[in-house]
């Protein structure tokens, strides 16, 4: 599936900014297409904790894909 967002693991506060697109992206599906979010390899530095609600759900029925492959989210103190 093509990406509909995109984040890189260089970019503080990706994660976040993100999520937030992802609810205007889906408050404006005309379709129930799938919409992938691809958050790219090595770590992602969680500042805070990443929630995600029913706003982040397609509201036409489709799928939201969150493709990481070589991604890791840390939480964590380095």
């Amino acid at each position: 599936m093509p990406c509909a967002l995109s984040v890189a693991s260089s970019e503080p506060g990706g994660l976040h900014r993100a999520a937030a697109a992802l609810v205007r992206l889906l408050a404006a599906a005309t379709t129930s297409d799938d919409v992938t979010v691809c958050v790219g390899p090595g770590v992602h530095a969680l500042h805070e904790p990443l929630i995600l609600t029913q706003a982040h759900t397609h509201p036409r029925g489709g799928r939201v894909v969150w493709d990481g492959a070589g991604a890791t989210l840390s939480g964590g103190a380095a």
